[in-house]
């Protein structure tokens, strides 16, 4: 006991730091929603070999406790009862807190002995008597089935530990300086980009350029490639053929944390916040690619490791105000109303501190008060931070009168590009949306 319950404590205070550093928040976001974890600048690859780096660590801490505990460890005293028994610890316990697994570890160690002392009474049938000696697995079974319906998190969810809050106000951030690049006044080129699944052809040699500090849309039917243009530009689907040209800078084929880190922030057509956390955690893990803080730094408190969590805080807190949701910091994202949804995910997209953004759909599902608001919001940010934007949007009246420039894909083509007057004025247009 004084060597297994001090580790014991360590390791616990060791994932509860964790759990709050830029490493345990990179995890987390894995869990919920590896795209959108990819696509906010984590490399889900790099971060699972870690997890599995410090997970077999503590296993061989385990391991060597046993060994000494029993005078020796072999293949043979790792049996399928022991690996159940460490499945129910975790799932009954609750595997998304450093408490839950300690709490499941202790509830069901303590199991058998208090059914044994059950059976032990007297006045039981003899079958019933065995079963509860013997029958520790098919029990820990039925526990595992019936929590997994009525508690699917475990008994300690995250809901239920306290959560520091943030008190008072902050300065409005800079706008971080911006490269002109080798590309000009050009921000993005996209040069013949095609995309085929199978027999299909989703994106047919589209090319554009999309200049520095507009507002350009993307409009057309359903079905005519924008999203999955969104998706080549941001790496989250492969081209066929084509080129990626970001500020002079060739980016086809880059994974989407890389894509991410160069200054690329998107919103997703079907929302993908990480619903489970709250709004704060949401826009702190965006801020992934602007922090360096590394595991045992952040762990330890060393390094600068506590000042970049508290500007990490700090601008998270900023970008929920500017959006609006600055009273609503500390709720779980699942539980936002639909607008408020797409405003939390365009300040995660902003804590990427992008110079160009990509908003997919911003304005589906919400009114006409709201779509003004939108209009403001979007024009305030490109103001405000000195973005470009290219929106997607089926809402043609909120187009016409936000961007500057236009482009309109059918069917994978690009069949006109230009100011809003010329685009809607298009035969090619009124064809593709009204038929002939």
């Amino acid at each position: 006991m004084w060597i297994a319950a001090p580790l014991l404590i360590v390791s616990m205070a060791f994932v509860y730091r964790l759990e709050r550093i830029r490493v345990g928040r990179a995890f987390i976001a894995i869990r919920e929603d590896e795209l959108a974890a990819d696509a906010m600048g984590v490399n889900p690859t790099r971060y699972k070999v870690l997890a599995f780096t410090l997970s077999a660590v503590l296993a061989g801490v385990a391991g060597a406790l046993s060994a000494h505990f029993y005078n020796t460890w072999n293949s043979r005293q790792g049996t399928f009862d022991l690996g159940v028994s460490l499945m129910a610890f975790v799932l009954i316990g609750g595997s998304r807190t450093f408490l839950g697994p300690v709490v499941g570890g202790l509830a069901l160690t303590a199991l058998p002995e208090v059914l044994r002392s059950v059976a032990d009474i007297g006045g039981l049938p003899g079958w019933f008597a065995q079963f509860l000696r013997d029958g520790r697995l098919i029990i820990y079974g039925l526990l595992i089935a019936v929590g997994s319906v009525f508690f699917p998190h475990g008994l300690i969810t995250p809901g239920l530990l306290i959560r520091r809050r943030h008190r008072g106000g902050t300065p409005w951030p800079e706008a971080r300086p911006r490269d002109a690049g080798e590309g000009g006044n050009g921000c993005l080129a996209v040069e013949a980009m095609t995309c085929r699944f199978g027999g299909l052809i989703a994106v047919n040699e589209v090319s554009f350029d999309v200049r520095e500090g507009e507002i350009f849309g993307l409009i057309g039917p359903n079905g005519a490639g924008k999203t999955t243009l969104f998706n080549l530009i941001t790496g989250l689907t492969p081209p066929t053929d084509g080129r990626l040209r970001y500020r002079g800078r060739d980016i086809t084929n880059l994974p989407p944390h890389r894509v991410a880190a160069a200054g690329i922030a998107r919103t997703f057509q079907n929302i993908r916040l990480f619903g489970d956390l709250s709004a704060l955690d949401n826009v702190m893990i965006a801020r992934h690619t602007r922090t360096r803080s590394g595991v045992f730094a952040g762990v330890l408190g060393m390094a600068g490791a506590p000042e970049e969590e508290r500007a990490t805080r700090r601008r998270a807190l900023e970008l929920l105000e500017l959006v609006g949701l600055a009273d609503r910091a500390h709720e779980g994202a699942r539980g936002f109303p639909y607008g408020d949804q797409r405003r939390l995910e365009i300040a995660r997209a902003l804590a990427l501190e992008p110079d160009l953004l990509l908003l997919d759909e911003p304005a589906a599902g919400m009114n006409p008060n709201e779509k003004r608001g939108l209009s403001d919001l979007i024009r305030a940010v490109r103001s405000e931070f000195d973005l470009t934007v290219v929106l997607i949007e089926h809402s043609v009246p909120l187009v016409m009168g936000l961007c500057d420039r236009v482009a309109v894909l059918d069917f994978g083509q690009l069949i006109a590009l230009g100011d809003p007057t010329e685009v809607q004025n298009d035969p090619a247009v009124i064809e593709a949306y009204l038929g002939d």
